[in-house]
């Protein structure tokens, strides 16, 4: 089995953990996958997230964290200790991954969610940083020509870039 450790931040509800677990049951036909999601946040792990955990038989470790503070020696005993083979950070800081990226040789994708205009400074610092020492690079949607993350990506990114738009789950949303 491959192991694919999912890191989502939790600010209450979100896209990123419903793209995560699209990506999850977009596996169901394969058994040659084993997920495992970490959450983090500051606030509490929703009942939904643990109850989709248990549909779908994903292990799971909620983090709960302060405002800026990382918990990087936790973050890295989790890592060490499931030792996955892919890492899949969704819009969150990926430096305490890399450690583990460049000890064990193993692939880390960052995918990213957040709308650019909502970007704040740091938010563009982060996503120029994950890109760099990602693998690969998810956007969950396209951008046009004339925006600053088209640019940023065509000039620096361009062969790591993979895009997914977001979609409606047609097995169960029929007509």
């Amino acid at each position: 089995d491959l192991k694919i450790l999912h890191d989502t931040f939790i600010p209450g509800i979100g896209g990123n953990s419903s793209v995560a677990f699209s990506y999850v049951e977009g596996q169901k036909k394969s058994k040659k996958y084993k997920n495992f999601f970490l959450f983090a946040g500051v606030e509490k792990l929703l009942d939904n997230h643990k109850e989709k955990c248990i549909k779908l038989n994903i292990r799971y470790i909620f983090l709960k964290k302060k405002r800026f503070q990382i918990k990087i020696k936790k973050i890295l005993d989790i890592i060490f200790n499931e030792s996955p083979d892919i890492i899949i950070v969704h819009d969150y800081n990926i430096f305490p991954f890399l450690i583990y990226k460049f000890i064990r040789k193993k692939k880390l994708i960052y995918v990213a969610h957040g709308p650019d205009k909502t970007k704040r400074f740091i938010d563009w610092i982060i996503y120029f940083f994950n890109s760099i020492f990602s693998c690969k690079i998810v956007l969950v949607s396209k951008r046009k020509k004339n925006e600053l993350m088209y640019k940023i990506n065509k000039f620096f990114f361009s062969k790591k870039i993979n895009i997914i738009e977001n979609g409606i789950n047609t097995e169960r949303f029929k007509k």
